[in-house]
């Protein structure tokens, strides 16, 4: 009767253990409904630019934000950045999603934000932050940064 009892109990104890794993996998299917990640900007044309780019992608609003942080900007300096399609050695490829213009802080610090439908492309895209203070301004497409999309 005792040994009875001593499977009795571990059959629950396994059946429950499944019913908590099944609620556990539940819950982390729901919280991966979101993808992170994170592109390093290199710097370009001896610039000394620190940048990165932040994608966001909500999968049940099919939603990318994308957030662009840029340091040792010359102060107080304007640059446009966009999303391009190719890579970083396809240079003036075509625009795929802009950012606002980036404006640095006094301390050559910016950060700007876009949002656009649909997922990250891999293997596609490059963001790119230029010279300025607009692309069609003498060297404004000059590169200050670029980071490929992997």
């Amino acid at each position: 009767m005792r040994n009875y009892v001593l499977v009795l109990v571990a059959t629950l104890v396994l059946i429950l253990g499944g019913i908590s794993q099944a609620g556990v996998h539940a819950a982390s299917t729901h919280a991966t409904s979101v993808s992170r990640e994170v592109i390093t900007l290199d710097a370009m044309s001896g610039s000394k630019n620190v940048a990165t780019a932040v994608f966001v992608y909500d999968h049940t609003k099919n939603l990318t934000t994308v957030t662009l942080t840029a340091s040792r900007l010359q102060p107080k300096s304007v640059h446009p950045a966009a999303i391009h399609l190719g890579r970083c050695n396809s240079f003036r490829a075509s625009i795929v999603h802009s950012f606002p213009t980036l404006h640095a802080d006094g301390k050559g610090n910016a950060t700007v934000r876009t949002s656009f439908r649909g997922p990250i492309s891999h293997d596609k895209w490059y963001i790119a932050i230029h010279q300025g203070p607009t692309l069609k301004s003498k060297g404004g497409t000059r590169l200050l940064a670029c980071g490929n999309v992997s």
